[in-house]
């Protein structure tokens, strides 16, 4: 019986977790904070540039070393940063990049 009681804590706990965690980017997420965010155009991590010998960064790791459009992606990213500072974040931007591609590649009747 014991166990059933902590079964039933964790089913409960998890739960909750998985409600809370449904966050999608939403056409118009960034209109008040940043209005030309979507029209201006990151795992970001391998976005990140090398600032020393010592401070290697995941774009220069080998399994990196074929990504191609970095330069598209800092681009956008720029725009946006001198657009909005500090407002739109780097995932969003690839989310964003990505969305306006398959947009522009799709064949329409």
């Amino acid at each position: 019986m014991k166990g059933y009681g902590y079964f039933g804590m964790m089913f409960f706990c998890l739960s909750v977790f998985m409600g809370s965690t449904g966050a999608q980017l939403q056409m118009g997420f960034y209109s008040s904070s940043c209005p030309n965010a979507e029209r201006i155009g990151c795992d970001a991590s391998v976005l990140l540039n090398t600032t020393s010998s010592s401070n290697q960064t995941e774009k220069l790791a080998a399994p990196n070393l074929t990504l191609r459009g970095f330069d598209f992606i800092e681009k956008v990213k720029s725009l946006l940063e001198a657009a909005c500072p500090a407002v739109v974040s780097c995932a969003d931007i690839v989310a964003l990049v990505a969305r306006d591609a398959v947009v522009a590649t799709v064949i329409k009747d």
